[in-house]
């Protein structure tokens, strides 16, 4: 469902940003997305936010009513772009990161679909071994026996990720979970390096928009996606509360690099904070797409080893226990 939202707001921010910069008045232009859009649930809320603006409302209020659709960010970067002039960029931001989260989870959904489906076919096909070697008043019984030892646990598996996931609505529970995954090695390190080249993207899209630099430090924290990673960021808020600035706030989180925050430090002096921040979280992606195509190549090694090794050990025991029956006829 996630992953379907982020391709359908990533097109209708693209669209609404092509309207905005050609001159389209946003009564109308909300008005031709509600007829053009595909999502259906997207049509309906583009036609209540066609109305809210009739009634004189600006385009981040009226956005605002709908949170079940745009998440704080995305209203708050409307909201600040609106009045700042610079809507239009605001909504290619928006729609530019999005494009990189869906282009992420596409490539891990590509690169993950020849393995299960390897393991599937393997849940199915490695049970026939044991069913053909029960004999024929049990090999029916033996061979569904097998498919259900195997997809039991591999299933169970699932569904307890997915119960994780869902229990992540409670406070308590997400932080343990949260402590844990970045405890876990080079998955940890992976985990903070998104949750940081989230934040800098965020920071760098509010910093453009014009929303303040607190504000803007303290949504980007909010959206990290790491409870552990976002009070550590925090910290950083609290250093330019009592006035400091993004160098000081960056050591201050101890998250940071020494060449990130040399950078930030040079920006400061010069006064082009948002085109660095740009660049960091460009590198920041960079890097971590070179590490996403790491791991989903050692993901299927560790599948293909999985399977082989089942295979071997099935075939083994077969013969095994066939030669076994043999000696003891012969003896």
């Amino acid at each position: 469902m996630f992953f379907k939202r982020t391709k359908i707001l990533m097109v209708f921010y693209r669209k609404l940003a092509q309207m905005v910069s050609s001159g389209v008045p946003i009564v109308e232009t909300m008005s031709i997305l509600a007829e053009q859009e595909e999502s259906l649930q997207l049509r309906r809320t583009a036609s209540l936010i066609k109305e809210a603006l009739d009634k004189g409302l600006n385009l981040g209020d009226a956005f605002a009513q709908f949170p079940e659709m745009f998440s704080d960010i995305h209203i708050n970067i409307i909201r600040y772009s609106e009045t700042a002039g610079r809507l239009a960029q605001g909504l290619e931001s928006l729609a530019d990161y999005l494009e990189k989260e869906y282009s992420i989870r596409q490539e891990l959904l590509k690169e993950l679909a020849y393995p299960v489906v390897l393991l599937h076919a393997a849940m199915f096909l490695l049970p026939i071994v044991d069913s053909v070697g029960c004999g024929t008043s049990c090999g029916l019984t033996g061979y569904i026996h097998g498919v259900l030892s195997l997809f039991i646990p591999v299933y169970a598996v699932v569904f307890l990720g997915y119960a994780i996931t869902r229990g992540q609505s409670n406070a308590g529970f997400k932080n343990a979970l949260d402590s844990c995954v970045v405890s876990i090695p080079r998955i940890g390190t992976l985990v903070k390096q998104f949750a940081l080249a989230k934040f800098i993207r965020v920071l760098q899209i509010l910093s453009a928009s014009g929303v303040t630099i607190i504000t803007s430090w303290k949504m980007a924290a909010e959206s990290c996606g790491n409870t552990v990673i976002k009070a550590s960021l925090l910290k950083g808020l609290t250093v330019i509360e009592k006035g400091g600035g993004l160098r000081d706030a960056c050591s201050a989180t101890k998250m940071f690099s020494g060449s990130v925050i040399g950078m930030i430090a040079v920006a400061e002096k010069s006064g082009s904070m948002v085109q660095t921040l740009n660049t960091i979280a460009s590198y920041s992606e960079r890097e971590n797409e070179t590490s996403t195509a790491m791991l989903l190549k050692i993901i299927p090694f560790f599948i293909y080893v999985a399977v082989a090794g089942f295979i071997a050990f099935k075939i083994i025991s077969f013969y095994t226990a066939y030669f076994n029956k043999i000696f003891s006829i012969g003896g």
